[in-house]
């Protein structure tokens, strides 16, 4: 009984919420210029989102390679440590 109460109670909140953002569309206090149903704010949030989460992909895949570059530098602190040269093109 109480699952069902709680299902009944979530379907009218969501419904309620559904008729006041259809009416606020109706009376023109939510900006739709497309006629999408879909509120210009949130389409341009979605696109800055969008924006911002494609730069983040960059910003990970430059530190991905800089961890890799670590790594691989790395391998040669035990050679330096016991006093070799260094590995490389020699400087002019």
């Amino acid at each position: 009984m109480n699952t069902f109460i709680t299902i009944l109670s979530f379907l009218l909140a969501l419904s309620i919420g559904l008729n006041f953002y259809l009416v606020y569309l109706y009376t023109g206090k939510v900006r739709d210029a497309d006629r999408d149903m879909i509120a210009d704010a949130i389409e341009e949030g979605i696109i800055e989102i969008k924006g911002k989460a494609k730069r983040v992909k960059e910003e990970l895949q430059d530190v991905g390679s800089a961890v890799k570059e670590v790594g691989n530098q790395i391998g040669d602190l035990p050679s330096a440590v016991s006093g070799k040269t260094r590995p490389g093109r020699k400087k002019k």
